[in-house]
Order: structure tokens, then sequence, then C-alpha cells
């Protein structure tokens, strides 16, 4: 802005005051996956727009938009099948490499793999030492002027560490940097905390939603989408794993028509006392 002459700018000068919220170097601490703050935008419009334009009729719109989605989630059931049924390449026998492979999705640990890779390209140094903080310099072998000094700091009491990088506050995934340190220290299994659950491929386990119970129980309408929630969250799990194979395709078909033959029952049941009450009353 100086260089430009454009200090008097308001635009820029709005924008310069506003650079905590859209420079990533200001807010790199907090977890967002890994995307900018309109890259999840900018995905789902490319997306889309491989299906739909703007020359759509509504009806078009809805049977393009639905097709979209079937694909979609064939595309998410395919990842899935790839995850329980493939196992990738590993490149060392370091234990932790082991590890993960059997814990991250395939991009997870590809990413995570590129990462190893790239951490026996630095060593460790001790800069600094204090009653609850241990600071390390992270240096790169080839010492290149261009490389960026990064500082990893151990806090002693709570056995955790950061990096001045933040790639794992920012991606949820340990950088080359922590994983330099833990190979020189010989820490072969990565520990829990350093664990994103939603990289792994047990992150759909235990994924429920419920609801405020005060408002469920006051709201007759919430109750029943409450049920209906909770009951698709389950058969939407049983769906997903069950069409992996045929025989799990076939056991689940078999299930289903007996729990649809109880479920009339039930209606039935439930009708005829109903009736029976009507009349007495």
């Amino acid at each position: 802005m100086n260089c430009a002459d454009l200090v008097e700018n308001d635009w820029l000068s709005l924008m310069y005051e506003l650079r905590h919220k859209w420079v990533p170097a200001y807010f790199n601490h907090v977890f967002s996956a890994g995307m900018s703050s309109s890259q999840r935008s900018e995905s789902s419009h490319s997306f889309f727009k491989k299906y739909v334009c703007g020359n759509n009729s509504l009806m078009d719109f809805v049977i393009r938009f639905n097709k979209t989605l079937r694909h979609q989630r064939h595309n998410e059931l395919v990842a899935d099948h790839t995850d329980l049924n493939e196992r990738p390449k590993v490149k060392s026998n370091w234990p932790m490499e082991l590890q993960m492979v059997n814990v991250y999705t395939k991009n997870k640990w590809l990413e995570f793999q590129n990462e190893i890779s790239l951490s026996h390209g630095y060593y460790v140094q001790q800069a600094s030492i204090g009653i609850e903080f241990v600071v390390y310099n992270i240096i790169n072998f080839q010492g290149s002027s261009s490389a960026k000094h990064r500082l990893l700091t151990h806090d002693i009491q709570r056995d955790d560490i950061s990096c001045s990088c933040m790639k794992f506050q920012f991606e949820g995934i340990p950088c080359r940097h922590m994983l330099a340190f833990f190979r020189i220290n010989q820490v072969f299994h990565l520990p829990d905390q350093y664990i994103l659950k939603r990289w792994t491929k047990d992150a759909k386990i235990g994924v429920h939603y419920t609801m405020a119970e005060q408002n469920v129980v006051d709201d007759p309408e919430k109750c029943l989408m409450s049920r209906h929630m909770r009951l698709s969250c389950k058969a939407s799990a049983l769906i997903d794993v069950a069409s992996f194979s045929d025989e799990g395709t076939n056991f689940l078909t078999e299930q289903f028509d007996f729990i649809d033959s109880k479920m009339k029952e039930m209606n039935i049941n439930r009708t005829l006392r109903s009736g029976i009450q009507s009349r007495r009353s």
C-alpha cells in the first residue's frame, strides 16, 4: 500500500484492519481441515456446475440435483470400500507408519506418508530449556536460506508438542517437523492426542444426532423428527456396510423383510386396540 501510494484507499485500509479474519497466518491455530475461508463453497460450486446450469428449469434442476447427490454418495461408498478392503503400500518399517496405515483413510494416509518422507530431511537441535517447556529448532539438512525457521515446543507437564508451522492445529495431521522430533526421540507410535478421528476409517462409527430433551418433550413434532433421525442414521450405517458384498446385501434384505412384517403386525394390533377403546368410550 505504501509503495503503490494506496494508503488512503478506503477498501484496502478496511481489508488491512480485518487481516486477522482472512490472512491465514493470523488464524492458522484454528482447526479448519486445511481449507481456506471460501474453499468449501468454491469446491461445491465447481462440483455442482458439472450437472446444473442457469438455463435449467426448476423441475430439471431438481432432477439433476438428485442425480448429483447420488453420484456423490456413490463416490463416498467407493472410498469407504477402498478404505476397508485395500491397504496402501508402506515405504519403511517405522512402527508409526505401520500403525497409521491401518488408522487413516487412504487419502489422508497418503498425505501423512508424504510428511513422514519429508521429515527425514530435518534434524532437531535444542534451543532452550525451562521448568515447563523445552524449545527445539527444526533445521533442514540442506540449510536452504529460503527454508522457513521452525520452532517446536515441548510441554513437559502435559507431554505435548506444538510446532510453529501450525499444520496440526490447522489441518489435523502431524507435520514433518513433529514427526522428525518423534523419530529422533524414538517415539514409535503416534500418541492418541495427535490422531483426529475425522481422518480415520472409524470416523462414521458412533455418529448420532440429538435434540434438546426439553424441546423434544414439549413439541410432538420434534419428538417425531428425533425418532425418525435416529432410525435413519442407524439404517444408513447398516446399508453402507452391507452394500459392500452380495452376502451382506442379501442378509440385510431378509432382515428388512422380517422387520417389515413385524411392523405391519404392530400397526394392525395398534389399530385393533384403538378401535376397541373407541367403542368402549
